[in-house]
């Protein structure tokens, strides 16, 4: 009888001892975008002297983006480069506004970081836009993978 009892302790406290144990590593809560997360692209310009790239986007989503990933690839590549770094003060781009991005195309910084070979400013690219979140509470950043969007770009 006191076999019995010391094997249902031994088996609960062994129990508790690996629900802990694999409690750390199960993924809490991830972060995830909402279906009305939507950002589009309303215009560019492409400059070769300076090497310059200017869009106009626009939030036609229900909800605040706090940043967003702007890539830019070879057209017959599925590689994009990222040519902006997110800004973990959050910029709270609002439903409806319209923001200018801007950024300087470094040819060496690009071939190098994204193994785009004869970079230049002119020709033809694909344009990519990740919109991300971040949770509040986690401090987790998510690409919306749904609101990407894409488009084919000539820069003269």
């Amino acid at each position: 009888m006191v076999s019995y009892i010391l094997l249902i302790v031994g088996a609960l406290g062994l129990s508790i001892l690996v629900y802990n144990y694999l409690k750390d590593f199960t993924p809490k809560g991830q972060t995830e975008c909402g279906e009305e997360v939507s950002i589009a692209i309303r215009g560019y310009a492409c400059t070769s002297s300076p090497e310059k790239l200017t869009i106009s986007l626009h939030n036609n989503g229900k909800f605040n983006i706090p940043d967003f990933y702007v890539k830019i690839g070879k057209p017959n590549s599925q590689i994009r480069c990222p040519i902006n770094e997110i800004d973990e003060g959050g910029k709270s781009f609002k439903p409806g506004a319209v923001y200018e991005f801007e950024s300087t195309l470094d040819k060496v910084v690009i071939s190098t970081k994204c193994n785009i070979e004869f970079f230049n400013a002119n020709g033809k690219y694909i344009l990519e836009i990740q919109p991300v979140i971040a949770d509040k509470k986690s401090g987790h950043w998510a690409v919306c993978e749904d609101a990407i969007v894409t488009q084919e770009i000539t820069c003269n």
